[in-house]
């Protein structure tokens, strides 16, 4: 007898989602198969999980996908931040010299705006690769959003398939009864 048969977090997962996981893991002396239970993380599910002897939970790459290319958009939206604080701090900056007559903070003033600009650029620089990087999580998460959506055709497709194979055993069973080639 298979004892997982009897495992009610295995069964919870299959009813609730239609499908267990199968596959293998690399180990050090070869491969290691292994069932998965497929669901969400929360503490509560981790602690049943791991009372019924599944103590590994493991995200999906749309999942990886979707946490890469929200680092990456909130590393943009950093940068943008402080490109936008050096334009608010230059034109203070300007503000306050605009009138003066002093030499020395016209000077001051232009060796900041110096500054601003330097750093302005380093940060545009920042923001042109991070835009290249987040392009990148962007195609990698469209592709893995594009694979789910092919298995679930083919999820679909196969449970269409089973469904029709049932309803043919069940149309040709009343079809016999009724022929008489099968005793009630």
């Amino acid at each position: 007898v298979w004892i997982l048969a009897n495992n009610s977090f295995l069964l919870h997962g299959y009813y609730n989602y239609r499908h267990l996981l199968f596959g293998a893991i690399p180990v050090s002396t070869g491969w290691q198969y292994v069932i998965a239970v497929p669901g969400t993380f929360h503490n509560t599910e981790k602690t049943m999980a791991a009372m019924f002897g599944f103590d590994r939970f493991l995200s999906t790459k749309q999942e990886q996908a979707e946490i890469a290319l929200a680092k990456a958009l909130s590393d943009e939206r950093e940068i943008q931040e402080k490109i936008e604080m050096l334009a608010a701090q230059k034109v203070t900056n300007r503000r306050l010299v605009e009138n003066s007559k002093s030499i020395e903070a016209i000077y001051s003033a232009n060796q900041f705006s110096q500054f601003v600009n330097i750093q302005t650029e380093h940060l545009l620089k920042q923001k042109a690769e991070l835009a290249l990087i987040t392009e990148q999580k962007r195609e990698a998460l469209k592709k893995c959003i594009q694979n789910t959506d092919s298995l679930q055709s083919l999820k679909d497709s196969q449970f269409s398939e089973y469904k029709k194979n049932v309803r043919d055993a069940e149309n040709k069973n009343i079809e016999d009864i009724i022929s008489g080639r099968i005793n009630i």
